[in-house]
C-alpha cells in the first residue's frame, strides 16, 4: 500500500509563526525604547528642577552677602570696632537683620520667579519658581550659622535643596594667627595661672578677660587670652615666649626679650618702657590700633630682622624709635605727639598707608596698592597687613532631598 504525505500548509505555519516571532522582538524593543524615552524625559525634568534649586541657592548667598554687607556697615557706626567682643556683638546684631531682611525679600512659602526677579502674585503661574522653605540665621560665638531649604520647580517637577552657610567675621580683616590657641593647656584657671609661669618647662596658659602678674625670667612660655588683657611687670628677660589677647595692654617694662611674638587681635597699649636691649628677635601683631605711652624702641639683630604690623593707626604720646634691621608696617596713618618725635635708624624701615603727623627723622615709605601688588620685601616682611578687608558667605553644605 502505498501513502502519499499531505503537506500542504506547513510553509504557512513557519510564516506564521517567525512573523509572531518577530512581532514579540519587535514589540519588546518598542516598548523599551518607549521606557527609555519616558525616563529620559523624567530625567530631564529632574534635572531642569535640579538646575533652579541651585539657582535658588545662588540667589540666596548673593542676598545673604548682599544684606551682611549693609548691615555690617551700618554696625560699624553704631559701635566702635575695638569695643569688647565686638565680633560677638556683631554676629548676634547682624545674625537677626539677615533673618529679618531676607524674610522680607523670600518669605517662606511665598514662589519666586527668578525669570522676573520677583514675588509670584495670587492667579501667576509660572513654570519656573523658586520657593523658600525654611530659614534659619543665628550667632555662635562670632559666627553666624545660616540653615535654608529651597525648592526648585520647573513644569510641576519640584527639587529640594538643603544648605547650610557661614560668615565668619573673623575674615573681616585678615587675622594673623601667630600666637596659636593651646590645645592642652597647663592652666585655665585665672588665679593659679600666675604660678604656672615660674614653673620651669614648655608652658600654655588658657585663660578668659582680665590682668595677670607676669614674671621674670620666662622661658617657652604661651599666654593667650580669648578676652582682653592686662600683663603686669616687669617682664625682663624673656626667651621664646608668646602672649596674646583680645585688646592688650603691656603696663610694666620689658628688657632683654628674644624669640617673643606679642598679638593683639584688637588694640595693643605699651605703657612701659622697652629699651634698645629689649625687642631682639621680637615681633608685635596688632589688629587694630598701637598706642605707646611709654618708651618703645625696637631693635633687632642682624641674623633674624624682626617687625611690628599694625592694621589700623598708631598713636605715640611717649617715645618711639624703630632701629637697625627692624620693619614696622602700618595700615593707617601715625600720629606722634611727643616733642622729640620718631626716629628711624639706617637699616630701620617703616612703611604706612596713611599720613604722619608729627616729626620722623629717617626713612618713610609711604605704601601705594603698586607696592602692595609688586614689592617683594615689603609683602614678605608686611605679610597681609595692608590686603583689603574679607567678607565672604561660605556654602559649606548642600544636601538633594
Amino acid at each position: 500500500m502505498t501513502y502519499i504525505k499531505n503537506e500542504r500548509g506547513y510553509a504557512l505555519v513557519t510564516v506564521l509563526m517567525i512573523v509572531t516571532i518577530f512581532m514579540i522582538v519587535l514589540m519588546s524593543f518598542m516598548g523599551q525604547a518607549f521606557s527609555s524615552v519616558k525616563q529620559n524625559q523624567v530625567v530631564e525634568k529632574n534635572s531642569q528642577s535640579v538646575s533652579v534649586a541651585e539657582m535658588g541657592v545662588s540667589l540666596y548667598q548673593v542676598a545673604i552677602q548682599d544684606i551682611f554687607e549693609k548691615r555690617l556697615a551700618v554696625f560699624k557706626i553704631t559701635v566702635p570696632a575695638d569695643q569688647t567682643n565686638f565680633r560677638t556683638l556683631a554676629a548676634t546684631e547682624i545674625a537677626q537683620q539677615i533673618q529679618t531682611d531676607f524674610l522680607t525679600q523670600y518669605p517662606v512659602g511665598n514662589k519666586y520667579d527668578p525669570v522676573l526677579h520677583k514675588l509670584v502674585s495670587t492667579g501667576e503661574n509660572p513654570a519656573t519658581t523658586i520657593t523658600n522653605k525654611g530659614f534659619s540665621a543665628v550667632a555662635n560665638d562670632d559666627k553666624i550659622i545660616i540653615t535654608f531649604v529651597v525648592v526648585g520647580t520647573e513644569n510641576g517637577k519640584d527639587t529640594a535643596l538643603e544648605g547650610k552657610m557661614s560668615i565668619n567675621l573673623n575674615e573681616i580683616a585678615p587675622t594673623y594667627n601667630a600666637v596659636k590657641k593651646p590645645i592642652s593647656p597647663n592652666c585655665t584657671d585665672f588665679s593659679l595661672c600666675s604660678n604656672i609661669l615660674n614653673e620651669a618647662g614648655h608652658k600654655e596658659l588658657l585663660i578668659s578677660a582680665g590682668t595677670i602678674n607676669a614674671p621674670n625670667n620666662m622661658v617657652d612660655k604661651v599666654i593667650y587670652s580669648t578676652g582682653n588683657l592686662t600683663v603686669i611687670g616687669p617682664v625682663n628677660n624673656m626667651d621664646t615666649v608668646n602672649i596674646r589677647g583680645e585688646n592688650l595692654v603691656i603696663t610694666g617694662n620689658v628688657q632683654n626679650a628674644t624669640d617673643t611674638n606679642v598679638e593683639a587681635n584688637g588694640d595693643l597699649t605699651i605703657e612701659g618702657h622697652f629699651t634698645p636691649t629689649s625687642i631682639k628677635s621680637t615681633n608685635f601683631y596688632v589688629g587694630g590700633k598701637l598706642t605707646v605711652k611709654g618708651n618703645y624702641e625696637i631693635a633687632a639683630l642682624p641674623s633674624g630682622p624682626s617687625y611690628a604690623l599694625i592694621r589700623k593707626s598708631a598713636l605715640v604720646t611717649g617715645k618711639m624709635a624703630i632701629g637697625a634691621n627692624y620693619t614696622m608696617c602700618i595700615k593707617g596713618d601715625l600720629k606722634i605727639e611727643h616733642s622729640s618725635g620718631v626716629t628711624i635708624a639706617n637699616t630701620g624701615k617703616l612703611y604706612i598707608t596713611g599720613n604722619v603727623f608729627g616729626t620722623v627723622t629717617g626713612n618713610v615709605t609711604k605704601v601705594t596698592e603698586t607696592m602692595i601688588d609688586q614689592d617683594p620685601y615689603m609683602r614678605s616682611i608686611c605679610g597681609n597687613t595692608f590686603d583689603p578687608p574679607k567678607i565672604e558667605t561660605l556654602i559649606n553644605n548642600v544636601e538633594y532631598k
